[in-house]
């Protein structure tokens, strides 16, 4: 969270606009094809949507931070060799647009995972509402990217462990 001077006081990079954020993902990306790991800090992509704030209030779901962030961890996770292997990785594309597209993409609420899932029709970006992030030393709770991956149907979304959350 930048101070008044634009800086980060708490080690995380916060990302003030989605061009940024694809900026962002892009160098962690890149970072990790030519190294193997990126050193990246965890970074903010943006605030957290209204309707997910509001559907996890209506069922008293803990939303541990005002902004959604992603880490290195999580980037590599969603483009993990064994994903890209099988076929089921998002692509580097899709993964750098998804702050900016996220607004405009279908969400639901995973009841059993305790998560959230935004779905473009194609891939699905799971985000966890409270999850115990590494800031350098230390470990704050916030909204976290966790993973994404290709779908395979939207059927999926039918099973009664899922809620969608409808803008309103």
């Amino acid at each position: 969270m930048p101070n008044s001077e634009g800086i980060d006081i708490y080690g995380t990079a916060a990302v003030s606009n989605p061009r940024s954020a694809y900026d962002k993902i892009k160098k962690v990306m890149q970072e990790i094809k030519r190294y193997g790991f990126s050193r990246s800090r965890p970074f903010s992509v943006g605030a957290v949507e209204k309707r997910m704030k509001d559907y996890a209030k209506e069922k008293n779901i803990t939303i541990a931070s005002g902004n959604l962030y992603l880490s290195a961890q999580s980037i590599a996770h969603a483009r993990r060799e064994g994903k890209v292997s099988a076929r089921i990785a998002v692509s580097e594309k899709s993964l750098m647009e998804f702050p900016r597209k996220r607004s405009h993409m279908r969400l639901f609420y995973d009841k059993e995972k305790k998560t959230f899932v935004y779905v473009d029709g194609r891939n699905k970006f799971v985000i966890h509402p409270d999850y115990n992030l590494k800031f350098g030393k230390e470990r704050k709770d916030r909204v976290v990217f966790v993973t994404a991956s290709k779908l395979s149907s939207m059927d999926e979304f039918n099973m009664k462990k899922y809620d969608e959350i409808k803008r309103r």
